[in-house]
């Protein structure tokens, strides 16, 4: 725990809103414990645990736009 707060990598958290494996919480937790500036949560309002076939279109976006805009930095 204590050594991702000093974690310099851009983290990209996804989760589906009704996942029961990993529960929205726990992702917004682990969030909390990423320094805010390199640390992303993104719920995916319509999915369960597979947000990549539940909302596939707004998922893949999601980690191009994230990636796009990490490659630029």
């Amino acid at each position: 725990r204590r050594k991702m707060k000093n974690l310099r990598v851009p983290v990209l958290i996804c989760v589906g809103r009704w996942d029961r494996v990993a529960i929205p919480k726990a992702s917004w937790e682990i969030k909390q414990l990423l320094p805010a500036e390199t640390s992303h949560l993104r719920i995916f309002e319509k999915s369960g645990h597979r947000p990549w076939v539940e909302e596939t279109d707004l998922y893949f976006k999601t980690v191009a736009d994230f990636l796009a805009d990490k490659l630029k930095d």
